[in-house]
């Protein structure tokens, strides 16, 4: 129960009449009529709430929520009585997903309902059950706002996101899907014919064209370059880190739930290794839409570890788990010192046989820390621990990549785009 400013006022009303009923000599305390009356209408609101019901209903079936995608959920919400009632409500949400901090106030007609609209933005994996939304109705005669708890009974699924719900720009393709290159010699698909050009392979000749045209005249084919490439995912300590409000566990499924996806139109088989101090996950390197939903699954199902990472126990089971030339992309941290070596280490294991892509990220707060004006004495020791954080970052990035590897570092922001860039760079110049 939590009074209104009427019953403030009148609280303040009796206690004033009882200091005047000491101060003078009333036959009859006024105060303790009017404490009465206040109270019995406390009392009568207290019974009709009790018979006042609410009900929240939403669409059937379960709602499924995308990885750092804000979503609105309607609810219907309906009472049992027959005059309107004043409502505040809060969603009341479970641990993972983030709504409306502040109190939303409603009508309530009589026996009808409203529609409220709730905006979720889910920050964790998996099955949650929002079992109840807290509630409170304003009493009949305005005296108090009495708490009722509101019965949701809703499974909300999160699942990673879709490549779909990313903006061409953001991945930085102006279309996607495979693309088709021609080349010299045989391949699975004929492109067009042309003239004959020195060094073309005499192979390439296609000898009735030539001897209809009178002049040499050679093939060109398509040829489909089909990649492996296994996503290897850091979910140790460091991956709990919060980045640009999210986790950087999550902004790593997101990337590669879209990333596969994005591989799969391309023909290309798509592999994933979660790791933390130990490999949690290992699927293989497939093909097709079965390949996404095996990834989106695992994704779904695993948890950062508060542990250190090992990325050479990954490195040991991505070479058992693929015996060809692969791309390796990597989404782990590249700040720590410590993790430098390892990753160094790592890199030498990939190296020469695959491809690694190492993959940090770095948040708009480490910029904004080393921008933002000196307020208290404390700034200054923020810019330059700022500015340290980064030199040691680029100097990783720097060292890896004198060892072969394509390392970078990206802003959440910006994470899809720089790596699906890189991506389509290295398929196209044929460097895996």
């Amino acid at each position: 129960m939590s009074l209104t400013p009427i019953s403030l006022v009148i609280t303040a009303a009796v206690a004033l009449l009882a200091i005047l009923g000491n101060w003078a000599t009333f036959p009859f305390p006024l105060w303790r009529f009017a404490a009465a009356l206040w109270l019995l209408g406390l009392a009568y609101e207290w019974i009709v709430v009790r018979g006042t019901r609410l009900d929240a209903r939403g669409p059937a079936g379960p709602d499924r929520l995308y990885l750092g995608r804000r979503e609105r959920i309607d609810l219907e919400l309906s009472g049992g009585g027959t005059r309107s009632v004043g409502i505040e409500y809060s969603p009341s949400l479970p641990p993972g997903i983030d709504g409306p901090e502040s109190t939303r106030s409603a009508t309530l007609p009589g026996d009808g309902s409203i529609t409220v609209g709730i905006e979720l933005l889910p920050r964790r994996l998996g099955n949650h059950r929002w079992s109840t939304m807290s509630a409170r109705i304003c009493g009949r005669l305005g005296l108090a706002w009495w708490s009722r708890p509101v019965s949701v009974g809703r499974d909300l699924r999160v699942v990673p996101d879709l490549l779909a719900a990313t903006s061409r720009e953001r991945v930085g393709s102006s279309a996607v899907g495979s693309s088709e290159r021609s080349r010299r010699g045989v391949g699975d698909e004929m492109l067009a014919l042309r003239p004959y050009r020195n060094g073309d392979p005499r192979r390439a000749v296609d000898w009735k064209a030539s001897a209809r045209a009178g002049r040499l005249i050679v093939r060109t084919f398509t040829q489909d370059q089909h990649l492996e490439i296994v996503v290897a995912i850091d979910a140790g300590r460091t991956s709990r880190i919060e980045s640009d409000g999210m986790s950087r566990f999550t902004h790593y499924v997101n990337l590669t739930a879209r990333f596969a996806e994005y591989a799969v139109l391309n023909e290309d088989r798509v592999g994933l290794i979660v790791y933390a101090d130990r490999p949690l996950v290992a699927l293989p390197p497939e093909r097709g839409s079965r390949c996404v939903a095996d990834i989106r699954r695992s994704l779904t199902e695993i948890r950062p570890q508060a542990v250190e990472s090992d990325a050479v126990s990954a490195v040991l089971q991505l070479r058992r788990l693929v015996r060809h030339r692969s791309l390796v992309v990597l989404l782990t941290d590249l700040y720590e010192r410590s993790a430098s070596s390892q990753l160094a280490q790592t890199v030498r294991l990939l190296r020469p046989t695959h491809v690694p892509m190492v993959v940090g990220l770095v948040g708009q707060e480490v910029r904004e820390l080393q921008e933002a004006h000196a307020e208290e004495w404390i700034d200054p020791y923020r810019s330059l621990a700022a500015a340290e954080y980064q030199r040691d970052i680029n100097a990783n990035v720097s060292r890896l990549r004198r060892m072969g590897a394509w390392a970078m570092t990206a802003r959440p922001a910006d994470l899809d785009r720089e790596v699906f860039e890189r991506y389509r760079m290295l398929r196209d110049q044929r460097r895996i």
